[in-house]
Parts: structure tokens; sequence; C-alpha cells
């Protein structure tokens, strides 16, 4: 009888879950389709020279040797010192010193030198360093002094047992510097090692520019770093920062040296010693190799346009004209072809004088590359004022407005409830709705134009508060609702891919991580921004599909002194992209309890074959990778045929959908869009105006004034280089229409004569 019994509830209580259960539509709207929007542009990281994170044993940069030009020394106060004296001999008869001139690196500030008077024993340098068991390293120095018939020798010792692990001779060395190196097998004993350079002899040596790396790297980047991004395929990759790139040192000029010549150190964040080994040379040839595009922030505070205007044409001339030549002298033919540039890094102290200089680098660079897209850097905390200040001087003279979004979970006064946090990350994207919304309406009401595009360039979801985000040591930074969170971004940058150029995330916070296991052993990993962003960039079409989602709402908590309070945020968060054979439908269920069983609209679709679900999603929304646990959250793929047309959605989930498109009988029809732009400089103008076709060379271009009255048609010899100057002596004070045709597609703008 209990039996029974117990089965009558279970089965009652199976049809509560039934009927209970929360459901969703999602609608498609093959009509009207959007081609070649190419979304793994929104897909982009930043790269940025933040603590630990880029020079440190835990960093991305190959280099083990922390200071390896030997810049910091006691008179360096406040920073922290890495060589230290090396002695098995009386130190007495031992004497270290600083030369105040340049040792081989002629743009650093000192090296060492040690003055030894005795034969017995060693007396050098030495450095603590860590090292991985399962790679050779190569080790070399630059090298002079006086010390006889003996030789410098190179040492790594076990820091806890003393042994020493390997030993190797350089030299002999003479009073000219010379570059010494050695191959260093693969060690398995241990991951600390101190690395000594010293000398047995009498005499005296100096030491410059040292290093010591793995043989598996590239580019100076370690290995695992370079697997990562394999994996991710980030469609953009901005560099080098951030306050980074306003250093004094952080010029094109010094990162054509070689590696070796290079300005060091940066002081940054709490005394890090931070040498671009990783510079322009090297992460030009890494996005090219990796077929990333390449998104350059230029010096601002401590650069010039000249400077800038270089740059451009170092990476987009030909090998025969401009800097081009000297790119084709070092090694690199063909241009590097950058086409985003932006003009300093959250330069908001300063809206207006920024506005009247933008405008001679946005000149000039587009003087040497029309095709290039410059970005003012914007501050869209203070969004009305600040575009309003930039653009009242602009106006349409910018392709692109970047700005920095964060997601923090963070809260100064106290702690609001579990799901509440959890809210303030799921609900991200709804939020993000309305800045974009925001951005653009200023946009066009500031600029008259349509042609300023709005980038998110710098963003990225964390627990802490500044400063501590910059260490990014919160396990909650890489848990799986921030992977909600950063997925949503990229989905809003997909439905308004008309205006919005292009996104990247912040790789050095909550993204990818270099971290000790419980074994001491150092471990390169993804968090799961990583892995939802990964998905979407590995698993999308190039053709925007309209898409609405019909689903149950809920408000976030109202928890009096916290915002924000968002109301009626659909459960179900969705995009639609369409390839040649799949359709990719990209779904974040914000519940955090429940599944979600939802339903695919789709007239035409037979729903016979198996579609492909990609899926990330774990037991807890707090579940999240660590060094020992690399893989905790990572996406699941599998094969099914969807019962009904419906698939039921984990809960605090993100989940893709691909269907193959063979499986749908439906007539697929694109909007006919131009696909070229048109931009105007200056306006209003006085004595010329630049007509800016991108490259484009156009079959037409007219002018009208305002009566529609054709006042001038440019000539085929005009048109030819896609970038026209053109005289306004005859053009009397007023506002014009420009038309320009290509291929039977026409765009539009206007343009104001002033006198």
């Amino acid at each position: 009888m209990k039996k029974v019994i117990l089965l009558i509830v279970l089965i009652f209580a199976q049809l509560f879950l039934l009927k209970s259960q929360e459901k969703a539509e999602i609608n498609f709207d093959f009509s009207n389709i959007a081609k070649d929007i190419n979304p793994n542009r929104y897909t982009g990281v930043f790269f940025e020279f933040l603590n630990n994170n880029v020079n440190n044993k835990l960093g991305v940069c190959a280099q083990e040797i922390m200071d390896r030009g030997m810049d910091i020394n006691p008179f360096t106060k406040g920073y922290t010192q890495y060589w230290f004296g090396y002695y098995t001999c009386d130190t007495n008869l031992c004497k270290i010193e600083y030369p105040w001139q340049a040792g081989y690196n002629f743009n650093a500030n000192f090296h060492n030198l040690m003055r030894k008077n005795t034969k017995d024993g060693f007396a050098g340098f030495s450095q603590v360093i860590m090292i991985d068991n399962d790679s050779d390293y190569e080790f070399y120095c630059y090298l002079k002094g006086d010390i006889g018939q003996g030789k410098v020798f190179v040492s790594l010792i076990d820091t806890a047992t003393k042994e020493v692990l390997y030993r190797g001779e350089l030299g002999p060395i003479n009073a000219v510097w010379t570059k010494y190196a050695v191959d260093i097998p693969k060690i398995e004993s241990t991951n600390y090692v101190k690395l000594t350079i010293a000398i047995a002899d009498s005499g005296f040596f100096e030491v410059d520019e040292t290093s010591f790396k793995s043989k598996t790297s590239q580019y100076n980047l370690r290995k695992s770093f370079i697997d990562m991004m394999k994996y991710a395929k980030p469609g953009v990759l901005r560099f080098p920062g951030g306050a980074f790139t306003d250093y004094p040192d952080t010029r094109l000029k010094y990162s054509l040296e070689n590696v070796d010549q290079r300005p060091s150190p940066h002081f940054s964040y709490n005394g890090i010693s931070q040498r671009m080994d990783f510079g322009f040379t090297e992460y030009l040839e890494f996005c090219r190799d990796m077929k990333i595009e390449p998104y350059i922030v230029l010096n601002y505070r401590n650069g010039t346009p000249e400077e800038a205007f270089d740059f451009v044409s170092y990476c987009n001339d030909p090998p025969d004209k401009g800097l081009g030549k000297i790119r084709a002298q070092k090694g690199n033919l063909e241009p590097f072809n950058v086409k985003y540039w932006e003009v300093g890094n959250e330069i908001w102290d300063d809206d207006k004088g920024l506005a009247k200089k933008f405008l001679v680098y946005y000149k000039g660079m587009k003087k040497i590359d029309p095709t290039v897209e410059i970005m003012v850097p914007g501050n869209h905390w203070l969004l009305e004022s600040n575009i309003k200040d930039l653009f009242t001087t602009i106006k349409d003279s910018c392709d692109i407005y970047s700005w920095h979004p964060a997601c923090n979970g963070y809260f100064d006064a106290g702690t609001p409830p579990e799901q509440y946090i959890y809210e303030v990350m799921a609900s991200w994207g709804y939020g993000m709705h309305w800045d974009f919304m925001g951005i653009n309406k200023l946009l066009f009401e500031n600029s008259g134009s349509t042609h300023t595009k709005n980038a998110p360039t710098e963003w990225w979801t964390s627990y802490e508060s500044w400063p501590n985000w910059l260490d990014d040591g919160l396990t909650e930074n890489s848990n799986l609702v921030t992977s909600l969170a950063s997925i949503q971004m990229v989905h809003e940058c997909v439905k308004y891919w008309e205006t919005t150029s292009l996104g990247c995330r912040t790789l050095f916070l909550g993204y990818f991580r270099n971290r000790m296991n419980s074994l001491g052993q150092r471990v390169a990993y993804g968090c799961g921004s990583m892995y939802s962003v990964s998905m979407f960039s590995s698993h999308h079409g190039n053709d925007f599909v309209p898409t609405s989602v019909i689903s149950n709402c809920y408000n976030m908590m109202d928890i009096e002194g916290y915002w924000p309070k968002y109301r009626d945020v659909p459960y179900i968060d969705a995009v639609t992209t369409l390839s040649e054979d799949t359709i990719f439908v990209s779904i974040v269920n914000r519940h955090r309890t429940s599944k979600i069983r939802t339903t695919f609209n789709m007239k035409g679709w037979q729903n016979t074959k198996e579609a492909v679900v990609y899926e990330l999603s774990s037991d807890s929304y707090k579940d999240a990778n660590s060094a020992d646990e690399p893989l905790k959250l990572f996406p699941k793929s599998k094969k099914v045929l969807l019962p009904n047309g419906s698939y039921d959605l984990e809960p605090h989930s993100y989940t893709i959908i691909a269907i193959p498109r063979s499986d749908f009988n439906v007539s697929v029809k694109y909007n006919a869009k131009p696909d070229f732009e048109l931009s105007l400089f200056p306006n209003p103008a006085s004595n010329y105006i630049i007509i800016d076709t991108y490259g484009k060379i156009m079959d037409k271009i007219e002018i009208f004034n305002t009566q529609g009255i054709l006042i001038r048609s440019l000539k085929t010899d005009e048109l030819a280089a896609g970038y026209i100057e053109l005289d306004l002596s005859g053009f009397a004070a007023g506002v014009y229409m420009i038309q320009a045709e290509l291929n039977g597609q026409t765009i539009s703008d206007k343009f104001t004569v002033r006198k």
C-alpha cells in the first residue's frame, strides 16, 4: 500500500512539474536577414599590461627573469629589487657597482658590475626564477670585463636542496659587449631554481640584458597562452593598454628596436618592472599569424600626431613607400594592414582639448591610409556631457566612439543578498541594451551624422573594487554567472551590429589566468567567460537573423540603497546567425534555478535531422575553474533530434543550438544595405572638404543643393583614389547633399559650407 501511495505522489509531482515548468519561444524573421555582418569582431580581447599578468612568473610573457635589463637597484627607491649578490667566497673581497652609464642596452638606465679580488669561490649575481618541467630553456646575456683567463658561469641551483642542477660556461669575455647563450635541458625535479651568473677567477665583469625562456615560446609569449588564444579565436586584439599606452616609453620607435635595446623598465602597478618584451613588432606578427584583426591604441599623452602618422605608414604602407621601407628591411615585406586605431586611452580629463587635437590625428592618418578607422576614447560614465564636449567639435570626423563598461558584483556598503548579486551579473546584457541605445542616440544628436559607430573596447566582469580587481584574485571572478554576463555583452553588440563597430573583453580579468596549483606548478587555464565567448566565436554564421523572444520575466530584488533594479527582464536572451549550411541560435537562460523548455518557431523546419547542442552549464552558478580544476567549466556538445522543435535549457546556462540548414525549407531574403561607407571631413567646411569612401572607388559621386539641383558631378579621375579633397571655393554658404553610387547601391550624407 505504501508503494502505491508513493507512486501516486511521484506521478502527481511529475505532472505538477510539467505544468509549472518555465517555457519560452524564439521566433525568427528570415525575410530580412543582414548579410556578412562579421559577428566575430565582437569577440575581441584587450591585452593590457596589468600587474601579475604579463612580465611575471604567473604572466603570459615567456621571460622568466624579472628586471631582465638589471635596471632596478638600491638607488631606485620604492621598487622591488630582483637581482642580488651571489657569493661562495669572502664578501669583503667583492664589490657590486651600478654604472651610471648605459650598458649593452643604450636605451636602459643601469646594468650590474661585480669586482672580485680573490680566486677562491664564486661571486656574481642571482635571482630566484620559476621554470616548467616539460621544456628545454635558452639562457643568454651580454657580458664584458677582465677576468684573466677565467670564464663566466651560469648555474641553476635547487632552492630547497641547494643542489647544482646545471652549470654552463660563458666566455672567455673581453672589453667589448658580446652576447653569450647556452641551451639548458629540461629540469624535472623542481619548479623553483636560483639562477646565478658568476666568476671563479679574480677580476671584474659587467652583465646586461639577461634572458631565460622556454624554447617552446613564440613572439616572447608562453606556449600555453598561445594555445589558449588559438582555442578562443578572438576576432580583434586591442593593444597595448590601458594606462600603459600613455607611458613615456610606449612608443613605436622603441618597439622597433631589437628586444635587448628597448627601454626598461616601465614602473607600473605596485612597482612591477614591465618592459615591452611583447612589443608592437611581436604583437603585429602574432595577429598576422593568428589571423586576428589588430587594433592599436596610440600614445596620446606622451606621443605626437606625427608619430601616429609614422605608425600608420609603418604598418600599412607598401614596402617601397614611407616607413613601409623600414618594415620591409626588418623582415616584414607585406603590410600589416592595421584597420583600427584609437587616439589615447581614457582621456577623461580634457574632452575639449582632446576633440581639437583628435581632428589633427584624424586628418593626418586618413591622408596616409583612407581605409583606417580612427576612434576617440570616450567616457560613458559621464555619457551625455562627454559626447557633447567631444562631438561639438569633432562632428562626423570620427569613425568610432570607444567606451569602457564593467559589470561589477562588488558593493561599497555592505553585502546584499546572494540572489541580488546573481541578478546583477545575470541581467547585465539587459542593462547594456539601454546603454547602446543611449550612446547611439547621443552620437547622432551631437555629430549630425550616422557615420560614427560605438565600440565597447574594454569591458570585463569582477567581484572586486579598485584597485583590488587589478590582481584578479577572487575565484568568483571566474565563475559561471560571469560567463553569462560576458556572452550577453557579445549578444548586445550583435543585436546592434549596424551601429557597433567591434567589442573587446579584457584578457586578464576573469578571462585567462596563469595560477599555481596545490603542487606548486604553474597552470594556464580559461575562465568561464573565455569559454562562453569562445563558444560563440567558434559556432556562428556571418549573416544576422532578426530574432524575438517570448518568455517570462523577472524583476530584480528591490534592496534599499542598491542599484540596479531592472524590471521585466526576460529569462531568455538570444541572437541568431546564419552560415551557408547552419542556423546558430545562441541562448542565455538567466533563470537562477529552473530549466526552461524553449521552442524554436521556424516555418519550413522539417526537424528530421539532428542538431548539435553546445552547452556551458554547471550544478551551481558559483562553480569556477581553478589551477587545480582548470576544466570544471567547459563546453560540452551532443547531437540531438529536438522533440517538438524544443529544447530544455539548463538553469543559469549558455547554449548554442546548431540546426542544419538543409533541414529548413523556406526562402531566405537579405536586406539590401550598401556595403560601403562615406565620411566627410571637416564638416562644416570652408575652403575644402575631404570625401572619404574608405578605399572604395565609386562609380559616381554627385553633390546637390537643398533644392535638389545638381551642383557638381565628380569626374572619373577624381574618383580613382577612393579619397577626394574637394575645393569649395566655388560653393556658396549653405547645406549640400552628397550622393555616392557603387554597383547599383547608393549612400548619401550632407555637409555645410561656411564662408
